[in-house]
């Protein structure tokens, strides 16, 4: 009986396998002994075994990398927020100090206005007094 490993992850064993020359083997003319054929079960088995075992490490790296990567999306997304709520108080203070530009200037203005009037109401009231003078 001979032991075939196909790939896949158990061994196949089949009684009517083709030697190279095209004959099938059967019990009879197997001159295998068994150690040979415990020998070849070990040679396939510990390939499994450390595919396994490779397979589970990677998964656990893998695993890691995914808990990693979520902690440093949070991380990220706790300090975009943070960057986020600054920049809208900073936006929110420059509105409130071009409000309070804008008030100052409009106020400004309008003090400027009434001393133009009243300089214009003196300056009206000297020249009425001053043409009073002149009668």
């Amino acid at each position: 009986m001979d032991i075939i490993y196909d790939g896949s992850d158990m061994a196949i064993q089949d009684e009517d396998v083709p030697n190279d020359d095209g004959n099938s083997c059967s019990d009879a003319d197997d001159d295998t002994s068994s150690g040979d054929e415990i020998q070849a079960a070990w040679h396939i088995s510990i390939p499994l075994v450390v595919l396994a075992l490779q397979k589970s490490r990677a998964e656990k790296r893998a695993e890691r990398r995914q808990l990693w990567q979520s902690e440093r999306a949070l991380e990220s997304n706790t300090c975009e927020k943070k960057l986020l709520d600054l920049l809208h108080l900073l936006d929110v203070e420059a509105h409130t100090k071009k409000k309070e530009e804008n008030t100052l200037s409009s106020t400004f203005r309008a003090q400027e206005q009434i001393l133009n009037a009243f300089f214009l109401v003196v300056q009206g009231l000297n020249t009425v007094h001053a043409g009073q003078k002149c009668q």
